[in-house]
């Protein structure tokens, strides 16, 4: 990934141009109105209260009782709803910013819930993703990916761009997704999809700056990694942001899209490697964020009480990237945060099995670290990492049945929670609420 970004740098100046307005807060194009009569479970009648950082998500009612589907889901399984994204330019006008040359822009992709009928629609592409610099990163692809790679930004996900909200039911709770150091929003599409069909909206941001390019409306950010060693507050700031700015359209989106839609007492965040770094310091310092998911990266705790959430750590029996923290995962980490805590070691895994990197650019980002072949730590003996799709399998189902307990209140996910599923694959560990 960061050839692809020494590349992109080479274009700095095309990429440079001017056009964009990156002042307008709202995505540029025009966001679809919700048809009232599209879906027998409308219901004008929700609401959504504002966020008191004293109401933990236990003192709401379970989800148990939901127009049109009746939770819980399976979560070894898709959940019902259809899936709709959309992607939105925000503008942080309280900070200033060298990565955005002016105020700080967060290019934001979000996955939610959308109406059955959706599901006949056009199937959306990886390539719209990178909106009108498409042509640009795909020729300069051709330079740097074998076909069968340059080919995964066609790929079709089985999601419906554009299209309206589910408008029934409860609202959705929120999950924050932190994208890698040089990774893109987009790297965990599978689990925002996933999330999204099992009734989560999903809201994963560039990190300008350490996004390893961001295609504004106008203007290519290429990644910077000067900008490194100030982004782990940047990053935290991102998503306090984000959760301000999905408060604001929980309760009155002027478009009329998330209003009412949004649950504001049920938050979580979720990151791999630097960015389970930034959901984990989320957590920590963001009262509204009520669980978290680190996915092969680390905090930095300093005393107990600094751990108020519950949390979920996962790192790879075969991380090359992480080798050296993973004791501070095991032996810190897990200890220091509060009970209900899950402990995960996915066997096989390298550094990028939990993202999408190895159905995107693996030769890039991922060989040998997650993808395809690799050396086992120890014995410098050669094995194969865990296939895509079956770690995914895993990692859905238990990241699943996490927020479904932590955020939804749904008892039923520890039947889930505490057995190994997958004792070939992973070990693991956790401790509840006595």
């Amino acid at each position: 990934m960061l050839l692809l970004s020494a590349a992109l740098f080479a274009l700095t100046p095309l990429a440079c141009g001017c056009g964009g307005d990156d002042d307008d807060d709202d995505n540029d194009d025009e966001q679809p109105e919700a048809d009232d009569d599209a879906d027998p479970s409308d219901d004008d009648d929700d609401d959504t209260a504002p966020a008191d950082d004293d109401n933990l998500p236990d003192d709401d009612p379970p989800y148990h009782d939901m127009d049109g589907y009746p939770e819980p889901f399976d979560p070894t399984q898709p959940g019902p709803y259809a899936v709709g994204v959309k992607t939105y330019v925000f503008v942080d006008e309280s900070r200033d910013d060298f990565a955005s040359r002016g105020k700080r822009t967060l290019l934001t992709e979000v996955w939610y819930p959308a109406p059955e009928w959706t599901r006949m629609l056009p199937r959306d592409s990886v390539r719209n993703f990178l909106g009108e610099w498409y042509d640009v990163i795909h020729g300069i692809g051709q330079f740097l990916l074998p076909p069968d790679e340059l080919a995964n930004f066609d790929a079709i996900r089985d999601v419906a761009r554009d299209v309206p909200i589910y408008p029934g039911g409860n609202p959705f709770p929120l999950i924050l997704v932190s994208h890698g150091n040089a990774a893109i929003r987009f790297a965990s599409m599978s689990f925002a999809e996933y999330f999204a069909s099992h009734g989560y909206i999903v809201v994963a941001p560039d990190h300008i700056g350490n996004a390893v390019f961001v295609t504004l409306p106008g203007r290519l950010q290429i990644y910077n990694p000067l900008l490194t060693p100030f982004e782990f507050t940047d990053r935290i700031d991102d998503f306090r942001f984000l959760v301000d700015k999905f408060t604001e359209l929980g309760l009155d989106d002027p478009d009329g899209f998330f209003t009412k839609r949004i649950d504001l007492n049920r938050i979580g965040a979720m990151g791999h490697s630097f960015g389970a770094v930034t959901a984990a310091e989320s957590v920590v310092v963001d009262d509204r964020i009520k669980a978290g998911i680190e996915m092969a990266g680390f905090v930095f705790p300093i005393w107990d009480s600094a751990y108020n959430d519950p949390m979920m750590f996962w790192y790879a029996g075969e991380d090359e990237t992480m080798e050296d923290v993973e004791p501070l995962v095991r032996f810190v980490d897990f200890p220091f945060a509060p009970s209900p805590k899950f402990l995960i070691n996915l066997f096989d895994a390298g550094h990028y099995t939990f993202s999408d990197a190895c159905i995107l650019i693996p030769s890039l980002l991922g060989n040998g670290d997650g993808c395809g072949e690799g050396d086992r730590r120890e014995t410098d003996e050669p094995f194969d990492y865990i296939e895509h799709d079956k770690a995914m399998q895993i990692l859905n189902t238990y990241n699943t049945a996490f927020f479904g307990y932590t955020l939804k209140g749904q008892e039923e996910m520890l039947d889930v929670l505490t057995e190994n599923l997958f004792p070939e694959d992973l070990d693991l560990k956790y401790e509840l609420d006595e």
